[in-house]
């Protein structure tokens, strides 16, 4: 792709809420609950019967798994990154409705695709103000 095309559909410049970013989201969550459960049952094999094979297995995979979910956090956060760098070097010129690409039309107007309206300041205000939730969302 060359530096001034932009296709709203791309996974590394789409804006928000991407089928990318769900899934690492649905990954970190999965990763998340399959460490607690086997911290809970490293914990009850030590209690009830320590079979000291089995826990050191159980502990390298809590290691594995808290790795992975580093690494998934990472390409989140990459892809937040990319996708609100893109935005500012389209001076935010993105359809907050439909994603339709503005920038080949005036400064302010109607989305042609959705019929929503939209500024300039409007634009830059919803964007950053939706990075910024997203900067504060849990497993951010």
């Amino acid at each position: 792709m060359m530096h001034g095309d932009f296709n709203p559909l791309d996974v590394k410049l789409l804006p928000v809420s991407q089928a990318q970013e769900v899934a690492l989201r649905r990954r970190m969550y999965v990763l998340v609950g399959i460490t607690f459960l086997l911290a809970v049952t490293l914990v009850m094999l030590m209690t009830l019967r320590p079979y000291p094979v089995a826990m050191v297995v159980i502990f390298v995979a809590i290691i594995g798994c808290k790795y992975t979910l580093i690494i998934t956090a990472v390409k989140l956060s990459g892809l937040h990154y990319n996708a609100r760098m893109s935005l500012r070097k389209k001076g935010y010129k993105v359809c907050p409705g439909c994603m339709y690409d503005l920038e080949s039309l005036e400064d302010q107007g109607v989305c042609p695709e959705c019929g929503l309206a939209y500024t300039p300041e409007g634009l830059k205000s919803m964007w950053e103000g939706l990075y910024t939730k997203l900067l504060q969302k849990a497993g951010r």
